[in-house]
């Protein structure tokens, strides 16, 4: 029941401060549509969880869809972060998850749901327990396929079980396969290298009253967190994971979009109240 509450309050958060974004076609409940239709451009073509779960609902009961938002959306966003809590609680303890909830503030800009089934993921290969690292592992393939094949990874760096990691890896890549199967190919809506935005993104922050505030200053804060608690050794065994993640945010998306360093959360509180 915590979970739940706290995880309504935190979207409550996000749906003040990403108000604006929710019209958006690229990500949220405006790509609803344009994903079971398959006519979404890549990566969120491929982010289906939501999409077919709201769909089913909308199948099953017609008129849901005339309530699409606060009925249907909303309450799915809300379940997937207060699991993604509970992952948390599992993984690095309820203090844990709580500094997970709080810092997650941090990352929000546009409406998002993707990061939710993503941190599960990691959060459940982190507790070792292959049957939850397995359930987690479908979870992100379906919600952020390009970074699932890390929740294998993980849980082979907290147990060294070659044959449940291989299993993990399995609940990856079968989901990942029939997604694209079923999705066909599309084109990127971006750029696939974004370094050199990053680092425009950086040199013009201080133009914003005030910097500090500012999305890139979050992310800058995560980013010196994460290398803060791997450099103290305080990241446990599975420590070179978040660092996969700030390489491939910093280098292949928009860290002006702070919910691509959500993951490294996890570490970060685990590493700062010393739970690994």
């Amino acid at each position: 029941m915590i979970w739940l509450l706290l995880a309504i309050c935190c979207d409550r958060m996000q749906l003040y401060i990403a108000s604006r974004n929710y019209g958006s076609t690229y990500n949220g409940i405006g790509a609803i549509d344009s994903v079971l239709a398959r006519t979404a451009a890549a990566p969120m073509a491929y982010r289906v969880l939501v999409p077919w779960l709201v769909g089913l609902a909308e199948r099953i009961y017609p008129p849901l869809r005339k309530h699409r938002f606060m009925g249907v959306y909303e309450p799915l966003k809300i379940a997937l972060m207060a699991l993604t809590f509970w992952a948390c609680s599992l993984a690095i303890g309820t203090p844990g998850a709580l500094l997970v909830a709080v810092m997650l503030q941090a990352t929000y800009q546009f409406d998002y749901w993707s990061f939710a089934p993503e941190m599960t993921g990691l959060a459940l290969a982190l507790t070792g327990n292959p049957m939850l690292a397995c359930a987690g592992a479908v979870m992100a393939a379906l919600s952020k396929p390009e970074t699932s094949p890390l929740v294998a990874v993980t849980y082979l760096l907290v147990t060294w079980d070659w044959l449940g990691a291989a299993t993990v890896g399995v609940c990856v890549i079968v989901p990942w396969a029939l997604v694209r199967l079923w999705a066909g190919n599309h084109k990127l809506y971006c750029a696939r290298w974004t370094w050199r935005k990053n680092v425009a993104a950086i040199r013009g922050m201080m133009k914003l009253r005030p910097p500090y505030m500012s999305n890139m200053a979050m992310s800058l804060g995560i980013t010196a967190l994460t290398l803060w608690v791997v450099i103290m050794g305080q990241a446990g065994s599975a420590w070179p994971v978040p660092l996969v993640m700030l390489g491939a945010s910093w280098t292949m998306a928009l860290c002006t979009e702070t919910r691509v360093l959500a993951p490294c959360l996890i570490w970060i509180a685990g590493g700062l109240l010393c739970n690994f």
